[in-house]
C-alpha cells in the first residue's frame, strides 16, 4: 500500500478508547493547493507514537470528537511521511482531525488543524509564453515555453458561445486533465470547422499551486471546396419499401469516376437536424465513416420510418485524385413499392 496517498478503506478496531494514551503527534501542513494539501505527522518527542488515524472534514465541525472517532476507520498515516489529499474544492475551510496511537495500540486524544485551500483566483509566480503556430478546419497548434520554476502547463478550451469565465478557469486549473511538462506543443484536436474557440494555459509549480493564466481566442478555418468539377459519385436508388419489421430497408449503389480518389455516404433526414455538412465532413476525416473507393452498394433498414417521407437525402462527400474535396451531393430519398 502507497502510503504517500491518503486513501478511504475501513479496518476493524472494537470499541476504540479515546484518551487512553499520553502519545501525541504534530500535524504539520507542507502546502495547500487548489484541489487538496499536502501534510506530515510528525512523531513525539518520546518516540512511542506508531500511526496517526487523519479524517478531513469541510469547515469547522460542531462535533469534533465525532470526526475523530470517524478517523479511526481511515487507514492509518505514519510519521515522516509526506501525504497529499486531491480532492477538496478551491477557497475553501477543511479541519483535519486526528488521532494518535502508540505501539501498544492505545490511542491518544483527538486533535485538529485548519486548512483553507487556495482560492481559484489565486495567482502563484508559474509563468509560460503560448503562441499560435497552426490553425486548420479540425485542429489548433501552440508553441509553449515555460518559464522559470514552472513544473507543468495545463490546457483547456470551450466553443466561445458556451464561454463562461468562472466554469471555464475551475476546468482549467483545477480539473484539467490535459497538460505538458516541458517545452513544446500543445494540439487541440476534433475541433469544428468556422468555429469560435476560446483556448486556455495554466502554468503549475512544483507545489501544484497556478500562476497567470493566458487565454486566448481562435477561429478554425472553413472547408474548401476545390476539387476536380469532372470528379464525380453517382447515386442510384435500387430500392426503399415500407417493412413490417424495420420500418424502412433502403438499398442504393454508389459509382465513382476516375477522378475520385475516396468518397463517403450517409442518410440524413433534415428534420432530424442532428448533424451539420461541417460535422460530416469531420467524421469522415476522422474515421467515423466508411470510405470507399469503388462501386459499392449500400443497404440498411430505419425503424423510424425517417428514409421516406420526411426530407430524406443520401449525402456523398467525395475527395479528388489530387486530395481535394468536393462539395457534398444530396439525393433525394424517394419511397417505392413493389
Amino acid at each position: 500500500m502507497d502510503e504517500s496517498a491518503l486513501t478511504w478503506i475501513l479496518i476493524e478496531l472494537e470499541e476504540p478508547v479515546i484518551g487512553e494514551s499520553s502519545a501525541v503527534c504534530n500535524f504539520n501542513l507542507l502546502s495547500t493547493a487548489l484541489d487538496g494539501f499536502s501534510f506530515r505527522i510528525e512523531p513525539d518527542t518520546d518516540g512511542n507514537l506508531e500511526c496517526a488515524y487523519v479524517n478531513v472534514v469541510e469547515g469547522t465541525p460542531s462535533d469534533i470528537d465525532q470526526a475523530g472517532m470517524d478517523a479511526l476507520r481511515r487507514i492509518p498515516v505514519y510519521p515522516g511521511k509526506d501525504t497529499t489529499i486531491s480532492w477538496l474544492s478551491p477557497g475553501t475551510t477543511y479541519t483535519a482531525v486526528y488521532v494518535a496511537k502508540d505501539k501498544e495500540g492505545k490511542l491518544g486524544e483527538i486533535r485538529h488543524s485548519e486548512i483553507t485551500t487556495a482560492s481559484i483566483d489565486f495567482e502563484g509566480d508559474a509563468t509560460c509564453e503560448v503562441s499560435l503556430k497552426e490553425i486548420t478546419e479540425t485542429k489548433a497548434v501552440f508553441d509553449c515555453v515555460f518559464g522559470e520554476g514552472t513544473q507543468k502547463v495545463q490546457y483547456y478550451y470551450s466553443e466561445k458561445q458556451y464561454y463562461d469565465e468562472s466554469n471555464f478557469l475551475y476546468s482549467l486549473k483545477v480539473n484539467s486533465y490535459t497538460y505538458i511538462t516541458s517545452d513544446g506543443e500543445i494540439q487541440f484536436e476534433g475541433l469544428n470547422a468556422e468555429t469560435d474557440y476560446v483556448f486556455g494555459f495554466c502554468p503549475v509549480d512544483e507545489n501544484g499551486m497556478p500562476g497567470k493564466c493566458i487565454i486566448t481566442e481562435a477561429s478554425t478555418k472553413g472547408f474548401v471546396f476545390d476539387g476536380n468539377p469532372q470528379a464525380n459519385v453517382s447515386v442510384e436508388i435500387l430500392s426503399c419499401k415500407k417493412s413490417d419489421i424495420y420500418g424502412y430497408t433502403l438499398i442504393y449503389e454508389l459509382t465513382p469516376n476516375e477522378h475520385v480518389s475516396k468518397f463517403f455516404t450517409m442518410v440524413y433526414c433534415d428534420d432530424t437536424n442532428y448533424i451539420t455538412e461541417n460535422s460530416f465532413i469531420q467524421g469522415c476525416l476522422s474515421g467515423s465513416y466508411n470510405g470507399y473507393s469503388e462501386k459499392t452498394q449500400i443497404s440498411g433498414y430505419d425503424g423510424k420510418g425517417e428514409f421516406a417521407g420526411n426530407n430524406s437525402y443520401i449525402w456523398v462527400f467525395a475527395i479528388d485524385t489530387d486530395g481535394k474535396f468536393l462539395p457534398i451531393s444530396k439525393t433525394p430519398v424517394e419511397e417505392t413499392f413493389e
